[in-house]
């Protein structure tokens, strides 16, 4: 009578006979927080939840995009702090020289002698927050690349003088955009892009069949400079309002030419307003000189960019290609950025390929050239600030503006992604593979979610590496899978089994960096910090333990004594960083075949139909039938996953004791360093920026086999 009245006493929420359930009532009792809620994100609370209407649900989510958009907001303010309020100061422009209209300008500029391509090579460049302008000057069209062509590409020349008003006049509201007005007196819009200390570049997607480009190829580049210019010269620009063209005739005082062809030429001319800055510059017989500069010192002294001068700055750019007549030390200047650019200064990607079946390398790195900077558009200050502290690379120019995307990222899905029970959101439309979760037993599924952990690595603030581990026991020294104490038995110690590339310098990948902080994730609310225990450099293991057990916790045993044959039927498990989401893709393990070839130089490596992301890296590959640990992920950006085996991890963990339980405070590395063996790389595909319209492997008339950008 005396148990059963002490039964009674007892929650009837708490009557479980599983160990799991035991644990939780206990941190209940405790205080923990979110008392509700296990790893695997079941609900435990004792009292019934009411259900939902539509009604109520529809306005919870509404609540919740609202928080989120305010957030957003929120941030997007706090990237811009460093910039000023929104101050509009209404821009008035100034016209120099005399107006012509398209037809009679044309008829009066071939009287004296100009040639008929300049008129419609013209255009004004005018900046503008939101409908007020801020400054204009002109520009000139830039000759058709054969691709620009083909993708519907317009690009402008214009003074670096534009790029200093946008950057000037930025603010926090962050709305600055760019107008071009064409010689037909159409507006269209333009989008800076990569710029230097005297010209910049804006270009238009639209294939302004209408614009005449300047001619660049009449004069060559070698022709040896003056000291002096004689004879009458004429100055071109457009009028932003109304679209009219501004010629001026001139016949320059004095000529201070610089041998340095890195130098622009300085010129003394009568007073020129912005509106010139950028407008072509030509002799008397319509020869193209070179553009506008800018202002030098006073406002009498005028400076103007010649024709050698840009076409060796528009070749640094990649805008121009080089050619025969270039010489061999301009060639040379400009080789290490041109090569792996067939479509210059706008192509960002290319492959070198295998033969035929075999694995791509697909490199597509991208870097500016020396001196060269781009623009960052108006309404990404945040999303840069993002990808800064992610550690990803910069977009190239107008990518963000062309909704470019930035592929091979830490945050891409794959397979069947799963959610803890309680999540807001729908995730039908993250999913990219057939249905896996459901396919597996009930018990797999929970005990997969219970082990399979988020692991990132940081450097200061920024993530370095994130990728998926998997939460074991660990054995003792003689490899039993238990420890005594005093003749007590102990629970194993939790540890997390996961690739050394979450730690591997980028500068050398035979070294390790030991001054990152590591953070491992067991959602729905357990973080902790980790610590590098073992690693070893040719199988690419890595063993990181916490600094406290993880509650409701099901830590595999990878070294128990019954072995296995490999299945057919395998799984490949994931945990997403941000939010910890299972991600699950379901496959076959496959032979090797003899042409099939990998970045991944390891013999032992084994191979599965399961397609991964670079999130899998270090994840769990289980039998489908039973959740049974068959081996440890790896990555290498093919429809492919390599897999290290189950039994070579072992090998290579088992009879190993922790060094924080020898007293050492340093992670130690399992190879054994004083044999001449033939190291195994371990390569992980960077993170690039990819949009169709810069993608020189989707251009049909010209391929490009074996070209590498950097």
């Amino acid at each position: 009578m005396q148990e059963n009245s002490k039964m009674e006493l007892i929650d009837p929420t708490s009557c479980s006979s599983s160990r799991d359930q035991r644990a939780i009532n206990r941190n209940i009792k405790r205080g923990h927080d979110s008392p509700s809620v296990i790893a695997t994100g079941i609900t435990t609370c004792p009292t019934k939840r009411k259900r939902e209407t539509f009604d109520e649900l529809w306005q919870r989510r509404i609540k919740r995009e609202v928080e989120l958009w305010l957030a957003e907001a929120s941030d997007e303010e706090r990237g811009c702090h460093d910039l000023p309020n929104r101050v509009v100061l209404p821009y008035q422009e100034k016209p120099f020289g005399q107006f012509f209209m398209r037809d009679d300008g044309e008829l009066a500029l071939f009287a004296a002698g100009a040639a008929p391509s300049v008129p419609d090579s013209v255009v004004s460049l005018a900046l503008f927050d939101g409908d007020v302008m801020l400054f204009a000057c002109s520009g000139v069209a830039l000759p058709e690349e054969p691709r620009a062509a083909a993708r519907n590409l317009t690009r402008f020349l214009t003074s670096a003088r534009l790029v200093r008003e946008f950057i000037d006049k930025r603010n926090k509201d962050d709305k600055l955009r760019v107008e071009v007005r064409l010689p037909d007196n159409r507006a269209t819009d333009g989008f800076l892009g990569l710029y230097d200390d005297h010209i910049a570049i804006v270009t238009s997607f639209d294939n302004l069949i209408i614009i005449d480009p300047i001619d660049l190829d009449h004069q060559s580049p070698g022709q040896p400079s003056t000291s002096t210019l004689t004879g009458q010269m004429i100055a071109f620009g457009r009028a932003f309002n109304s679209g009219k063209l501004m010629v001026q005739e001139l016949t320059p005082v004095i000529s201070i030419v610089s041998d340095d062809l890195d130098q622009p030429r300085e010129v003394l001319f009568p007073d020129f307003t912005e509106a010139a800055f950028g407008g072509p510059l030509t002799d008397a017989n319509g020869n193209f000189l070179g553009v506008i500069h800018h202002h030098v010192h006073d406002m009498e002294k005028t400076s103007f960019l010649p024709l050698t001068f840009l076409r060796l700055r528009l070749k640094h750019f990649g805008i121009l290609t080089q050619d025969d007549r270039d010489t061999t030390e301009d060639a040379d200047n400009t080789h290490s950025f041109l090569s792996g650019h067939s479509f210059p200064g706008l192509i960002f990607s290319s492959i070198s390929g295998t033969s035929s079946g075999g694995t791509k390398n697909k490199k597509r790195g991208y870097s500016l050239p020396p001196g060269v900077s781009s623009i960052v558009p108006s309404g990404f200050m945040r999303k840069i600030n993002m990808l800064k502290s992610l550690g990803y690379p910069m977009p190239p120019p107008l990518m963000l503006e062309a909704n470019g995307q930035l592929r091979n990222t830490f945050e891409d899905d794959f397979g069947e992604v799963c959610a803890w029970e309680g999540y807001e959101y729908s995730l039908m439309w993250r999913s990219t593979g057939n249905y896996v979760w459901q396919e597996l037993p009930k018990k797999v599924f929970r005990n997969l979610s219970r082990r399979a952990v988020s692991v990132v690595s940081f450097t200061g603030d920024k993530i370095f590496f994130a990728c998926t581990g998997l939460l074991i026991s660990w054995h003792t020294g003689a490899g039993t899978g238990t420890g005594t104490c005093r003749g007590k038995r102990t629970r194993p110690r939790q540890v997390i089994l996961t690739s050394a590339s979450l730690v591997r310098t980028r500068d050398d990948e035979d070294e390790i960096d030991k001054n990152l902080r590591i953070e491992v994730f067991l959602p729905p609310n357990q973080r902790t910090d980790g610590t590098l225990e073992l690693y070893h450099s040719n199988y690419n293991i890595a063993i990181i333990s916490v600094e406290k057990r993880f509650i409701s916790a099901r830590p595999e045993n990878i070294f128990s004594r019954s072995a296995h044959k490999l299945p057919k039927e395998v799984v490949a498990v994931g945990r997403e960083a941000a939010e910890g989401l299972l991600l699950a893709s379901m496959g076959k393990v496959i032979d090797m075949p003899r042409w099939m070839s990998t970045e991944l130089h390891c013999q032992d490596l084994k191979m599965s139909t399961c397609k991964i992301k670079k999130v899998g890296i270090g994840g769990p590959l289980i039998t489908s039938h039973d959740g049974r640990f068959v081996g440890m992920n790896f990555y290498d950006d093919t429809h492919r996953t390599p897999f290290l085996p189950r039994s070579k991890i072992v090998d290579v963990l088992k009879g190993i004791d922790l060094p924080s339980e020898r007293g050492l405070n340093c992670p130690v590395n399992m190879m054994d360093t004083t044999t001449t063996i033939e190291k195994n790389r371990w390569p992980v595909p960077e993170a690039y920026w990819y949009h169709p319209l810069f993608d020189d492997d989707l251009d049909p008339f010209r391929p490009y086999v074996g070209r590498v950008l950097q």
